[in-house]
């Protein structure tokens, strides 16, 4: 039987190592809670890290009939942005567009992308569906609007 003692010392072990783990991030700029609550529900992480400012984050959310992975892209260079004409927004750091696509009928794409700093921010909400897309149009723009303004926080 263990003493009081050694009980309060694997105790505080417990506690210390229940919150370093939780104090640890996946994506320096965009918690797992945060995307859970634009996308509505549990996501996986997947972060590539190239330096404390740059890399890229995937949060994914599986569900029946489709699969939502929301890209965090920042990068020293601008490798995807929107189209000329897209429409402008204010707040995302500099000359911050949104644009839409629909690569293939199963699959719509939303975009942000912005310059903030030295660095180029692209937030992109991608839908896979069977059937109708599950997010209208004005939901999926203020998702990736959201996570857009957050990251563009976060760089500051």
């Amino acid at each position: 039987m263990l003493s009081v003692r050694a009980r309060c010392l694997v105790l505080f072990s417990l506690l210390l190592l229940t919150a370093s783990v939780r104090a640890q991030t996946a994506c320096p700029w965009l918690t797992q809670g945060t995307a859970e609550t634009f996308l509505q529900g549990p996501v996986t992480v997947s972060t590539t890290l190239l330096s404390a400012t740059e890399g890229t984050c995937t949060f994914t959310l599986q569900q029946d009939n489709a699969s939502y992975a929301l890209n965090i892209i920042v990068a020293a260079t601008n490798a995807t942005h929107c189209p000329d004409g897209s429409q402008h927004l204010a707040g995302i750091g500099n000359d911050a567009t949104r644009c839409s696509a629909n690569p293939s009928r199963n699959q719509t794409t939303d975009t942000v992308s912005s310059h903030i700093r030295d660095r180029f921010l692209t937030v992109q909400l991608i839908i896979i569906s069977r059937g109708a897309n599950p997010l209208a149009p004005v939901s999926r723009q203020s998702v990736v609007q959201q996570a857009a303004e957050e990251v563009a926080g976060n760089l500051f």
